[in-house]
């Protein structure tokens, strides 16, 4: 996550990050300030309703407006085999990795849409390259 926000920050885009913890947003946020980059940060855990929208209306408040959502939240409560997984870890993974996705995107559409469209990036896990078992 940060070194996307980085490298749309280096290209020229103000940048909005967030991270559960807020040492976790004020050291990313230092250090890309650090870079002479414009950002700013917020605390969200993307799983809390009024966590996204206070992060949706930080960027409003911020910049004006919406472009570019990259979301990089996601869990993997449990590891090991799928099929050994009990039906609580399905339901945090889908909260997480799926509903709050969901959920963050059709907040930002609006705004995007207002602007003549925006990128919607969903970034969950690197299972995807690397699979478990």
């Amino acid at each position: 996550g940060l070194a996307v926000a980085e490298a749309l920050g280096v290209a020229g885009a103000r940048v909005v990050l967030s991270s559960r913890r807020d040492q976790h947003v004020a050291a990313a946020v230092g250090r890309l300030r650090g870079q002479g980059l414009e950002v700013t940060g917020v605390s969200c855990h993307v799983g809390r309703p009024h966590d996204r929208e206070a992060l949706v209306q930080k960027a409003l408040a911020t910049y004006g407006g919406i472009d570019i959502l990259v979301s990089n939240a996601a869990v993997n409560p449990a590891f090991g085999p799928a099929l050994e997984a009990d039906e609580g870890v399905w339901e945090k993974i889908f909260q997480i990795n799926v509903t709050a996705a969901a959920m963050l995107v059709k907040l930002v559409v609006p705004h995007m849409e207002k602007r003549g469209g925006g990128s919607i990036v969903l970034v969950s896990s690197l299972a995807g390259y690397m699979p478990f078992p």
